[in-house]
């Protein structure tokens, strides 16, 4: 969650800097490496976690995609509560674990959910 937040993404992208931008799989793989880590995203997107979008830029104040640069996977805005289970266990029951909370007790929180 912290990552897509780095102003480092937006000098790459060559665009004004704005918080949680959406990362490209390679951009994801500087910090997180897994040989699973496309399919696991693209099963976060499938249970409503993340989407894909392109980086935006900033025109006349409005946020633009710009479909010129590579499509990303961001957060689904609202979704900093999820439920577990639809990442552990669709058809079984978990707790909601809340991103900001779990953050800021657990260095790699993150992580957890992409090492399901």
């Amino acid at each position: 969650m912290t990552e897509r937040r780095k102003k480092k993404w937006a000098e790459e992208f060559g665009i004004d800097w704005m918080d949680g931008m959406p990362l490209t799989l390679n951009q994801i793989k500087t910090f997180f490496e897994n040989d699973n880590l496309e399919n696991m995203l693209e099963d976060l997107c499938c249970k409503g976690y993340l989407k894909k979008e392109y980086p935006k830029r900033k025109i006349n104040n409005k946020r633009v995609e710009d479909k010129n640069l590579p499509l990303g996977f961001n957060i689904v805005s609202g979704k900093l509560s999820y439920e577990v289970s639809k990442i552990l266990n669709p058809e079984g029951i978990a707790p909601t674990l809340i991103a900001t909370y779990f953050e800021s007790k657990f260095a790699n929180a993150s992580r957890f959910f992409l090492e399901y």
